[in-house]
């Protein structure tokens, strides 16, 4: 059953936020949220594991296909010192585990985190 199905079976009227940790299906999970993300916008994290993704015959490439249909900007957060959030580009090699922030283009908490240095 996708989120999808859920939260409409459900009748949920807010979704804030979603937490996808689900060993290498994020793209299965994200497939099946589309109507989530569009109608509700919550903000998303979920984490890349090379050989996860591989098992499950993913691409980071696809996740961000999906964002991108919905108006979402995809970060990378880096935990080096002090922790930052830089846009993810995936023309450049991926590292083999990052963890991922999702937010819609528009939401106003991108514009709280561009205001407090934390993205770089």
């Amino acid at each position: 059953m996708s989120l999808d199905d859920v939260v409409s079976k459900a009748g949920l009227n807010r979704i804030d936020f979603v937490k996808i940790d689900v060993q290498g299906y994020e793209c299965k999970v994200l497939a099946g949220m589309q109507e989530v993300l569009k109608q509700y916008s919550p903000v998303v994290i979920f984490e890349y594991e090379a050989w996860a993704w591989a098992k499950a015959d993913a691409t980071v490439a696809y996740a961000a296909d999906i964002f991108h249909a919905a108006s979402y900007s995809l970060w990378r957060i880096v935990n080096r010192g002090e922790p930052s959030i830089k846009l993810l580009d995936i023309t450049h090699s991926i590292p083999d585990h990052i963890d991922l922030l999702a937010l819609k283009q528009d939401d106003p908490r991108l514009e709280f985190l561009l205001s407090s240095a934390l993205i770089s």
